[in-house]
């Protein structure tokens, strides 16, 4: 199979001169303003394909050397500044409900393969699912590993380098590294499996001599496929905003999953985040809502709002209590039940976390949850009355977390971000100062994205809100293993819990029902969080003030590279896997194990919505460990979860 690259006129070349015609290599051509690659066969998907491994491997080794002499084209916003990424962001529901067909069958998933195996999932269990859409929750590939898997190969060449902040051999070798992550999304895209998917997804694309194609276009791609990236597919597992190439390799994500390159989610200012409404029975071809029909007593739209998420590009580091304990033990070498001989990489991690990071004293964490939790402690034992409380101590509240504040040398006086303050403050504020320009949180979503999440819902009148999360927001709550593990999994929402909450709360005031879809951990399952305090998630996630249920559907493994613990072979129980918090209504170990997917469905006339995980061999409804089938139901008028 032969690959062209095409690129826009004003695409650089090498270092950033700009390429005259004689530069341009015989295969350049415009087409759209759009960088695809493009395949001279396309529609040649027969399984015998997946044999000729060394024929197309060849010519995937040839590509990424062309590839290595041509950067993917940045796009630079027009607009600059805090509010220009916010506008950036809200220019996302730019695509009409009514040029999709009506939408009723969403699948999404998460995690495809650590190596160069064939994804027999899509053409066996996704297809015959017949999904209207399909949602890309990260990790469609792994980005910052080389072509093996380096837990089963840990002495391959590539599992070695030298360890840093980024870098954890024998894995993440590649963090950040552009160069391969071009590579390694030329091979997601050139597996045949997944090029039958684009196929019946977006039929007869291969006339517009793009791919892949653009995914979100309705005119190509009648059957829509979004996307968000998690941590691989962001160039760094566990990653956060100190990505030095986070931008571009950004770009080389939506180029994968067929994003225009006119949209405002490729701008240098913002993440991808973006907001599609999805047209149900109330939709039509006028953009306004008052022209929709609706079928509910609320008056709201018959329609979907699909929200995607960027939880890596202005991510900050975990906070600091999450990890100090441990790392304090990684760097005075003792021994613990987790690290009894510390690898290279932890040691590189700890020194980053607890001493560097540019920060000046206390390392790169982030000390601003912590700070502040000490501080409303303080206010509530002594009863002061504090008119800025409810913005800083109380994250369910839609005023937390909005304006830029930091804390006094005395640890009491509250101050906003100033002018004055850099000007005769800065030697004594000084890391607090640079926490604080961001905002006054530990952020996963970043302030300017927080804002847009909130007038994005606020606004909304679709009768379901479906928000794609790249990293999991209602986890394994309340699970804390070995003496220096704190109840999180190092990379998910719990490790960020005052965001935690406050996403949670602003997902559950949006005027319809809400779908969480996520993916991450290598396995499915179905949850539910409840309002309501007997619970036992219910002071972690402070659901008292819930104003009604929030469902999280995950799909996650797609091959058995990454579908993790298998069968009954590795117990459920004692596990991070088990939920002893109750937020799976269907068991504590009712989760799938094997490769799979999850669906989304609605039936409008019956006013339900189902939530299930689907086997890989079919896309049928698959089962749990426990035996139970993945299947749950909820009233789109009520919210309410419906029992069997």
């Amino acid at each position: 199979m032969s690959l062209q690259l095409e690129q826009d006129s004003d695409q650089l070349l090498g270092a950033g001169a700009a390429a005259s015609a004689s530069d341009r290599p015989r295969w350049w051509r415009k087409e759209d303003g759009f960088l695809s690659i493009t395949s001279s066969q396309p529609g040649n998907l027969k399984s015998s394909t997946r044999r000729s491994v060394p024929i197309w491997m060849l010519v995937l080794t040839l590509a990424a050397l062309l590839l290595s002499v041509v950067s993917l084209a940045v796009s630079v916003a027009k607009t600059s500044g805090p509010a220009a990424a916010a506008a950036a962001g809200a220019q996302q529901q730019s695509r009409p409900a009514a040029a999709w067909p009506q939408i009723k069958r969403i699948a999404f998933s998460s995690c495809t393969s650590y190596d160069l195996r064939p994804q027999p999932i899509w053409t066996e269990g996704v297809i015959p699912s017949n999904p209207d859409a399909w949602v890309w929750l990260g990790d469609i590939t792994y980005m910052d590993d080389p072509l093996l898997d380096c837990a089963q190969v840990p002495s391959f060449p590539e599992c070695q380098c030298e360890a840093d902040f980024m870098k954890r051999p024998p894995f993440q070798c590649y963090a950040g590294d552009i160069e391969h992550a071009r590579t390694r999304m030329l091979h997601q895209l050139s597996i045949p499996e997944y090029q039958a998917f684009l196929a019946f997804m977006c039929p007869g694309y291969q006339a517009s001599g793009l791919f892949p194609p653009l995914g979100s276009d309705p005119s190509m791609c009648p059957r829509p496929i979004f996307g968000t990236y998690d941590d691989h597919d962001f160039g760094w597992n566990n990653g956060n905003g100190r990505n030095p190439n986070k931008h571009e390799i950004k770009n080389i994500y939506l180029d994968g999953i067929g994003e225009r390159r006119d949209s405002p989610r490729r701008g240098s200012n913002n993440g991808l985040q973006a907001a599609y409404t999805l047209p149900g029975p109330g939709s039509s071809s006028s953009s306004s809502s008052s022209s929709r029909s609706s079928s509910s007593s609320s008056g709201l739209v018959d329609e979907i709002q699909l929200v995607l998420l960027d939880e890596r590009y202005f991510r900050e580091t975990l906070p600091c209590s999450i990890r100090r304990d441990w790392c304090t033990a990684v760097l005075h070498n003792s021994s613990h039940p987790e690290t009894l001989q510390p690898s290279k990489g932890d040691v590189a991690f700890c020194v980053d976390f607890l001493l560097g990071g540019g920060l000046g004293q206390g390392g790169s964490c982030c000390s601003k949850d912590d700070e502040w939790s000490v501080w409303c402690s303080k206010m509530a034992r002594l009863h002061v009355h504090q008119p800025v409380r409810h913005e800083l101590c109380d994250p369910t509240s839609a005023a937390f977390g909005q304006r830029l504040l930091l804390l006094d040398t005395d640890n009491t006086t509250v101050l906003p971000l100033s002018d004055d303050l850099w000007t005769n403050r800065q030697q004594q504020l000084s890391r607090r100062l640079l926490e604080a320009t961001s905002s006054p949180i530990c952020e996963v979503l970043g302030l300017q994205q927080r804002q847009w999440l909130q007038q994005t819902l606020q606004n909304s009148t679709a009768a379901l809100n479906i928000i794609a999360s790249g990293s999991v927001l209602a986890g394994s709550v309340g699970w804390r293993e070995g003496q220096y593990s704190n109840a999180c999994s190092g990379d998910d929402f719990g490790c960020w819990q005052r965001a935690q909450v406050n996403l949670l709360h602003t997902i559950a005031n949006a005027s319809g029902c809400s779908v969480v879809i996520t993916g991450d951990f290598h396995y499915s399952d179905l949850k539910v969080v409840q309002p309501g305090v007997e619970r036992g998630y219910a002071q972690q996630l402070q659901t008292g003030k819930l104003a009604k249920p929030v469902y999280q559907a995950m799909g996650s493994g797609m091959t058995y590279s990454t579908a993790e613990h298998k069968g009954s072979h590795v117990p459920c129980t004692n596990s991070y896997r088990e939920d002893r918090t109750g937020l799976r209504p269907l068991g504590r170990c009712s989760y799938v194990s094997d490769p799979g997917f999850s669906m989304l469905e609605v039936d409008w006339q019956a006013r339900v919505v189902s939530l299930s995980v689907r086997n890989h061999t079919n896309g049928e409804v698959a089962y749990g460990v426990d035996g139970s089938r993945q299947l749950i139901q909820f009233s789109l008028d009520t919210c309410e979860l419906l029992k069997d």
